[in-house]
């Protein structure tokens, strides 16, 4: 099977303090380009869950602990 892929679609929840760094970080490497447009993006807030393990070095939060995190 041959798959020509030309657009493809990033979707990433990030803490809403790091959106605009990651969205310059990812355009800047030529995401979001549509015609004669750069920097192309959305964005929806919600509430991200995680819950890191025994392994983890969590960012946010702390091992064995459900977190809620608003997110971008």
């Amino acid at each position: 099977m041959n798959i020509n892929v030309n657009k493809v679609k990033i979707v990433v929840t990030i803490p809403v303090e790091n959106v605009e760094d990651v969205r310059d970080a990812v355009c800047e490497a030529g995401a979001g380009v549509i015609g004669n447009y750069t920097h192309c993006s959305m964005s929806t807030k919600c509430i991200g869950t995680f819950k890191p393990n025994d392994d983890a070095n969590p960012y946010i939060g702390e091992n064995n602990k459900l977190e809620f995190v608003e997110e971008e």
